[in-house]
C-alpha cells in the first residue's frame, strides 16, 4: 500500500516542477496517502512530485484524512497532518487555512512566518512546535522541544509570550487581539496520540529529544493533568474536556 501511495504521489504531472514550477526550497521527504493542489480555479489534481525532489510553491496544497507530508529544508522539518490545506510561498512563508502543523527547527536562526485564516506568526528558535487553525481563525501552539519563540506580524502587541516551553499550550488570538494565558498540557500524551509525532518514525536523535522533554516536564509539573484542552471557538473562549483514566 506504501508503494501505491509514492507512486500516486510521485509521477510526473504538468503541473510539477518540470512545467516551470517555482521550488518552496524544500524537499519531499515522506508522503503518504492522497495530496492534492489546485491546478485551476475550481479543479484539482493529485501531487506528483518524486522523493527528495522539490516541492512546489505558491500552489495550493491539500492533505486528505489519512494522509501525511513531511518536507525538509535547511535545518528544518515541516510535518503536515490529515485534512489540512497550507500554501508554501517563494518567500519562505507558510500560510496554512485549515489543519495543522509541526515545525522541527534544529538551527537557532530559524525563522517561519505563519499566516492563518484571521491571524499571522512568525515561528523561530530552535525546537518544535505544534501549530493548529482554531475555529476563531488564530492557532492554537503547543511546544514540543527547546524554546522557540512566537510572535504576532503586521500587529502590535504587548506581553507577546515569547519562548514556549516542552508541554506549554497558548492560543493566539485572531485580528491582532494578542495572547491567552500559557497553559500546561501533558506532554507524554501528546507524545502517544498526535499522528504528527509517531506516525512519522521519528530520528533516533528527535525520538530521544521528545522523551527527554516528557521526563524534564514530569519533574517540572510533579503533577497529573485532569483535563485536555480543545478548540478556541470564539475570541476569549477555549474548549476543556476531562481526561479519560485507563
Amino acid at each position: 500500500m506504501r508503494r501505491q501511495a509514492w507512486l500516486l504521489l510521485f509521477a510526473a504531472v504538468a503541473i510539477g516542477l518540470e512545467a516551470g514550477t517555482v521550488s518552496s526550497g524544500y524537499l519531499v521527504r515522506r508522503a503518504e496517502g492522497l495530496v492534492f493542489v489546485k491546478d485551476a480555479p475550481g479543479s484539482v489534481a493529485p501531487l506528483e512530485v518524486g522523493f527528495g525532489e522539490n516541492f512546489p510553491a505558491d500552489v495550493p496544497s491539500f492533505a486528505r484524512k489519512g494522509s501525511k507530508i513531511e518536507l525538509i529544508g535547511p535545518g528544518k522539518t515541516l510535518r503536515f497532518g490529515e485534512n489540512t490545506n497550507f500554501t508554501l510561498q517563494a518567500d519562505g512563508a507558510l500560510r496554512l487555512y485549515e489543519g495543522s502543523v509541526l515545525i522541527y527547527s534544529r538551527r537557532p536562526e530559524t525563522q517561519i512566518r505563519v499566516e492563518g485564516p484571521m491571524s499571522a506568526a512568525m515561528v523561530s528558535g530552535e525546537g518544535a512546535v505544534m501549530l493548529e487553525v482554531t475555529t476563531n481563525g488564530g492557532f492554537k501552539v503547543v511546544g514540543l522541544l527547546g524554546a522557540m519563540r512566537l510572535a504576532e506580524v503586521n500587529w502590535t502587541t504587548d506581553g507577546e509570550p515569547g519562548g514556549l516551553s516542552p508541554g506549554e499550550l497558548i492560543f493566539m488570538k485572531p485580528l491582532g487581539n494578542g495572547f491567552g494565558d500559557k497553559l500546561n498540557v501533558r506532554l507524554s500524551r501528546i507524545c502517544a496520540t498526535s499522528r504528527l509525532i509517531n506516525g512519522y518514525g521519528n530520528p533516533t536523535r528527535l525520538r530521544n529529544d521528545l522523551q527527554a522533554a516528557v521526563e524534564g516536564q514530569n519533574r517540572r509539573i510533579g503533577r497529573s493533568f485532569g483535563k485536555v484542552v480543545g478548540d478556541a471557538p470564539t475570541m476569549d473562549r477555549f474548549q476543556t474536556f476531562p481526561l479519560a483514566q485507563p
